[in-house]
């Protein structure tokens, strides 16, 4: 396999697993970059440079992103 398919496989594998867990107060990057298969320095330079974000950054996004959903759609 080329890097480029490995890198879109581990990277759509990372995203699926972030969606799982995203709730999880105790998800930390480290879980994910196991997920895939790296360490944490090398998981965290991959996904900045796929997703020109943080990990963390992206967490808190998409747990931001969620909690408007939440506010909108609900009486939470």
């Amino acid at each position: 396999a080329n890097p480029v398919q490995v890198n879109s496989k581990r990277l759509h594998a990372a995203y699926q697993y972030i969606l799982s867990r995203f709730q999880d107060f105790g998800l930390k990057m480290s879980d994910v970059a196991n997920q895939v298969n790296l360490g944490d320095s090398a998981f965290s330079h991959f996904f900045k440079k796929a997703t020109n974000r943080s990990f963390s950054d992206y967490l808190i996004a998409m747990r931001i992103e969620h909690a408007c959903k939440l506010l909108i759609e609900s009486d939470e």
